[in-house]
Parts: C-alpha cells; sequence; structure tokens
C-alpha cells in the first residue's frame, strides 16, 4: 500500500485503439465505492431528492444505475467531445481506489491496523479532494453556459481588438450565439478545473492525517451522493481551518476519516459513537441530491 499511487496518464485504453463509442454515462460515486453498500441480493437502496426537496421513496437498483450523470466529464476538444477526462483520468483514480479499499477492508476484517503512508497517503488525500469536487452538488455553484459566456466573449473582443477578418469575428460570433456549443465550452473549463487542484489545496491536503471510524452497533452509514463531508467542528468547512475533517463513508460499518493530527493523538481506528454517526448520516442527507444504502429501513428513517 506504501507504494500505491493515483492520478497521471497510463497507456491508451484498449477500447481507444480499437476504436470504442466515446463513454456518455459517467459515474461521480465510484461503483468501486458502491458495492460496499449493496444488500445480499447485490443491489442498493435509493432515492433522490425531488424537485419539491423531498427524497423519493427508496427502491432497489443497480449500481449501473445510480450516482451518474451523462456527459457529465464530457469535454469539448479538437473540434468534437471526448471522454478524455473520464477514461484518462477518473478511471485511473476510480481504479486506485477500488484496490486501496480491498486493502483497507481486508486489513481491518482480520483486526489488523492499517498503515498507510507516502504515496498511498498522499493518493488518497487526492481522491478525497476529487471525491469533494467532482460530485453535482460541488458543481453545482457553477453554470457552464456562463463559464462559456464569459470566455466566448473575451475572445470576441480580443478578435475585434486584434482587428481579425470579418470571416473570423462572424465564427466566434456564431458560437456565442450557439447555445449548446457556449454550454460545451463551459463544461470543458469546469471539468479541466475540477480536475485540477491548486497548489495551495493540494498543500493543505498534505497536513491531513488518516484515520478510520468504525461502527460496532447496529447503526450503519449511508452513502450520499456528496461523497466526501467537510465538516468545520464549529469552523468553517474550509481546509485552512484546522479542526476540518473530511468524511468517507467506506461501508455501512465504516468511514475514512482525513484530519490534522500533528502530535498523533487520535488512534487510528476508533469506535464512531450513535449519536455521531446519526449527525453525519443527516448531514449526507442535507447536503446530498442521491443518497443509498444497503438498509431501506435506514434511508427510510432519515428521509421521513
Amino acid at each position: 500500500m506504501k507504494n500505491g499511487h493515483a492520478g497521471g496518464r497510463g497507456p491508451t485504453p484498449w477500447s481507444k485503439q480499437l476504436g470504442q463509442k466515446r463513454a456518455k454515462i459517467h459515474h461521480f460515486l465510484p461503483m468501486a465505492l458502491q458495492k460496499y453498500f449493496l444488500n445480499e441480493a447485490g443491489q442498493i437502496w435509493y432515492s433522490e431528492r425531488q424537485p419539491n426537496g423531498v427524497f423519493s421513496a427508496p427502491e432497489l437498483r443497480n449500481t449501473s444505475s445510480t450516482f451518474k450523470e451523462r456527459d457529465y466529464y464530457t469535454v469539448f476538444e479538437d473540434g468534437k467531445l471526448s471522454d478524455r477526462i473520464e477514461r484518462e483520468f477518473y478511471a485511473v483514480i476510480d481504479d486506485f481506489l477500488g484496490k486501496f479499499l480491498e486493502e483497507i477492508h481486508s486489513t481491518l476484517d482480520k483486526k489488523k491496523m492499517p498503515l498507510v503512508s507516502g504515496d498511498a497517503l498522499g493518493s488518497i488525500q487526492k481522491v478525497a479532494y476529487h471525491l469533494l469536487v467532482r460530485t453535482p452538488e460541488f458543481a453545482k455553484k457553477y453554470d457552464d453556459y456562463e463559464i462559456g459566456k464569459e470566455l466566448l466573449e473575451g475572445t470576441l473582443a480580443d478578435a475585434k481588438s486584434a482587428k481579425l477578418s470579418a470571416a473570423e469575428i462572424a465564427t466566434v460570433e456564431a458560437e456565442l450565439n450557439d447555445e449548446g456549443h457556449v454550454r460545451k465550452v463551459g463544461r470543458t473549463i469546469r471539468v479541466k478545473g475540477q480536475a485540477s487542484p491548486t497548489k495551495k489545496v493540494m498543500q493543505a491536503l498534505k497536513l491531513l492525517d488518516l484515520r478510520f471510524a468504525e461502527s460496532y452497533g447496529k447503526h450503519s452509514f449511508i452513502l450520499p451522493s456528496m461523497g466526501a463531508y467537510r465538516i468545520g467542528n464549529g469552523g468553517p468547512s474550509g481546509l485552512s481551518n484546522p479542526n476540518m475533517e473530511i468524511w468517507i463513508p467506506i461501508s455501512p460499518k465504516r468511514a475514512l476519516v482525513l484530519l490534522q493530527d500533528p502530535y498523533k493523538k487520535i488512534p487510528i481506528i476508533a469506535p464512531e459513537p450513535r449519536d455521531h454517526l446519526r449527525k453525519v448520516n443527516l448531514f449526507g442527507v442535507a447536503n446530498s441530491t442521491q443518497i443509498a444504502s444497503h438498509s431501506e429501513r435506514l434511508l427510510r428513517s432519515l428521509i421521513h
């Protein structure tokens, strides 16, 4: 695990070499994470927030149909739509997360202490960041159309200032008047921005240690669409707050927690009190558009 690594670009996938069609359905919560919340039948209880703000009645789903959006990571490159970010970036992250979780759960199931350091710790810090920013809960702060419009208006102003030909200026004006094109341009900027944390963010992430919360009773974590929670503990939820914690449920009985612990006072594995677990679940419900669990009863208790 110490030598694990997430990020970077691997060899060209076979699907690309063989000319497979562009992937259009993108899971913003990795299926490698979802699988730990399946019930005994291999399905997951799932609910979505409706336009009136109320969650729908939980229903059984296969994970191929949960926590997904069409063209969520699709970018516009070289004059055409591309799934490069989905295939060559998020697929690498999700593959790392799947292997990491297998090893973590195996270690914890054996009542052993997981020791995560070096590249593996750095990778899981990056994974946590991407779980925070790749979900619709984060993206809703941005309007793809407005992002694209701002860029193209700037391009048009530059074209006029540079006294480009009438034909070149007309081309930019046509793009600006094409709402679908403007959205594609804006989405491309947003998706690439989400995939590229700033230096300041990476420095803040490096301060975080890894801990695990375990529920030893009958109470369980749900899986929310927000993926990871930033909990401020009385302060702001930003990475600059030294008391901020990132919680990521990784199974009904376990959560991965990233926090600052410079004096190593917090145990690697800590029991999760029932009342705090429920608060974590309620926080997830309040801030998510989709939620899932191995238990229909648990979901109903949180949304009614």
